[in-house]
């Protein structure tokens, strides 16, 4: 069985808890998340929902202030070892689930499967493959679903060379009822191993496509935009200081005027501690680096970045091997966009986390609600939910909480200094230390909190 905890512990002074403690059955459950108003979903590729290892999504919905479980999705001819749910993604009523190692076209071809809601119960709508499928494609490796538009990649398609990978666009004709394919993307400039679609983010208007292993492992995004009906690749963007398996793009998310890329083996900081990538659109739809952010402490082998999330103002980002009370459990950041820039809110660790549980190797937030998975916590990994996403939090300088950064919480940090803390106020800026981080910090945000 899997625990999945709605629960936080939260490394700062700005909450965004609610504890409520549920049960699940799972296997690698939380290697995908995803969220949308009142539903909440994760993946559990390792699932017995016919037979070993082909896959289960898990369904809860939000009512009256408790996430119940609805529904445990498992597709009509879904067989062993075929991984649904090692991708997932939900709008409204619909949820699309990856099963990149199912073998309608050979083995590991791949598929993904729609599921929708008619207002009583869950049901499979659609099976989408690709029109030119093949043995090793793995064709739902990422998934993304907007209103009508669903995206499915096949990163180890071999279009512009081996492995070089793809990514198909489907479209929901209302008159037929049906899912048709649209597209085929490829990179305009793609080569032999880049994995084309590991990395996966979509809207209306624009879909991300990450290629992490392209120039050496540096990694890149292609971007294409929405012109009528198609989708044209407008711009490759890359790391200004590109190294060799940064794998830029591997975590990847945008958001009306935002895009998050997370490059979770960075080492600008610390070996494979990570890095994210804020960037904005401009007036004529490109997008231009706004801003670098680097976890909180880096530490060696941290993986920052190795998910993203953004919502509006808030940014998540999952650290694959962030450490908490001494464990590299896993962890996740949230950030305020405050008109100027993302300022660092809190980090969450899990309320009960394994050693290399992965607790942050998916996150997704819509709203007040955020969700982070931990597919590897023992036995059979498991996921948290968190609520106050979007709160305000004043600001984490403020140590004492009076609405002004003075000397009071100045000499509340002095008098904590070099403690060794989990939770506790004068730790600012999160990384379960008082030192010179959090004085710095805090003369940062001298003032007034308003």
């Amino acid at each position: 069985m899997l625990n999945l905890f709605i629960a936080a512990v939260i490394l700062s002074q700005c909450p965004i808890e609610t504890e409520q403690p549920l049960t699940t059955p799972g296997g690698l459950s939380g290697t995908s998340v995803a969220i949308d108003g009142d539903l909440a979903v994760i993946g559990s590729p390792l699932a017995v929902g016919t037979e070993w290892a082909s896959g289960m999504v898990l369904v809860y919905r939000l009512q009256n202030g408790v996430w119940a479980k609805e529904a445990e999705l498992v597709a009509d001819d879904i067989d062993s070892g075929d991984m649904m749910g090692v991708s997932v993604s939900v709008s409204g009523s619909r949820v699309v689930a990856g099963a990149w190692f199912e073998d309608h076209a050979g083995s590991n071809s791949g598929a993904a499967y729609i599921f929708e809601h008619n207002g009583s119960a869950w049901s499979q709508t659609a099976k989408l493959t690709a029109s030119d499928g093949s043995a090793e494609d793995t064709f739902g490796r990422r998934v993304g679903i907007d209103g009508d538009i669903c995206v499915v990649t096949a990163p180890l398609d071999d279009d512009n060379g081996v492995s070089s990978g793809s990514a198909y666009v489907f479209q929901y004709n209302a008159d037929k009822s049906n899912w048709s394919q649209q597209q085929k993307l490829i990179a305009k400039i793609g080569s032999e191993g880049d994995q084309f679609g590991l990395g996966l983010s979509m809207n209306d208007n624009a879909i991300a496509v990450g290629a992490p292993w392209a120039n050496n492992g540096a990694g890149q995004v292609h971007i294409f935009n929405r012109i009528s009906a198609l989708f044209v690749e407008s711009q490759t963007l890359t790391d200004p200081n590109p190294q060799p398996k940064d794998n830029f793009g591997f975590g990847l998310d945008i958001d009306e005027e935002w895009l998050a890329v997370g490059s979770y083996h960075d080492a600008d900081v610390a070996s494979d501690a990570g890095s994210v990538f804020l960037f904005a659109q401009t007036f004529d739809d490109d997008w231009a680096l706004e801003q670098q952010l680097y976890p909180a402490g880096a530490m060696p082998g941290e993986q920052y970045g190795v998910s993203v999330a953004l919502d509006d103002s808030v940014l998540f980002v999952g650290h694959r091997f962030g450490v908490s009370d001494g464990v590299n459990t896993g962890s996740a950041s949230t950030y305020d966009w405050d008109g100027d820039s993302w300022e660092y809110r809190s980090t969450a660790i899990p309320a009960e986390g394994s050693s290399e549980g992965e607790f942050g190797w998916s996150v997704a937030v819509d709203g007040s609600h955020g969700i982070v998975g931990a597919p590897w916590h023992a036995p059979d990994g498991y996921a948290e939910i968190f609520d106050g996403m979007n709160g305000s939090c004043g600001c984490v300088e403020d140590v004492d909480g009076d609405g002004m950064v003075n000397v009071t919480d100045l000499l509340a940090v002095i008098a904590a200094w070099g403690s060794d803390c989990n939770g506790c106020q004068e730790d600012v800026n999160g990384d379960e230390n008082v030192n010179v981080a959090d004085l710095l910090q805090l003369i940062a945000g001298w003032g007034s909190c308003e």
